[in-house]
């Protein structure tokens, strides 16, 4: 099992609302959210610069990261529970997932409890409340 969170992202087109895997091996120097392309169509995020991103296993891949940033809110049962706003966007080809970086886990204050029973919580929240992981939500075209 895994951590994943539901989240809405808000970006210059409009919003969704979808799942995101919390990755806290995505080292990033600011809060960084891998989108499949058609997530990043969805928003409307078009401004892109090449990237070079070292991936599991050590190789390089080249990724397009957006100029722009864009609001990430952590949500709960439908409440809204942190909202951030400058997530930079990088796209990825061929990835399916919303992934977080462990540099925006914390800025949105997300503490993980328990990766194999895929347990969470908010950093003010350790020791007083547990939260579920969401099922996984795959973007693809077909």
């Amino acid at each position: 099992m895994v951590v994943r969170v539901k989240i809405r992202l808000k970006g210059p087109a409009g919003q969704i609302e979808t799942t995101a895997l919390v990755n806290s091996g995505f080292e990033t120097k600011e809060p960084e959210i891998i989108l499949p392309s058609e997530v990043s169509e969805l928003l409307g995020i078009e401004d892109f610069e090449g990237a070079e991103y070292e991936v599991a296993g050590g190789a390089e891949v080249i990724a397009a990261k957006a100029k722009g940033t864009i609001k990430v809110e952590l949500l709960s049962n439908n409440e809204l529970l942190v909202s951030f706003d400058g997530a930079r966007p990088v796209v990825l080809a061929g990835e399916e997932e919303v992934i977080i970086s462990g540099y925006l886990a914390s800025e949105l204050r997300i503490s993980l409890i328990d990766i194999k029973e895929g347990l969470w919580c908010l950093r003010e929240e350790v020791g007083k409340v547990v939260r579920r992981s969401e099922e996984k939500q795959v973007w693809k075209k077909d």
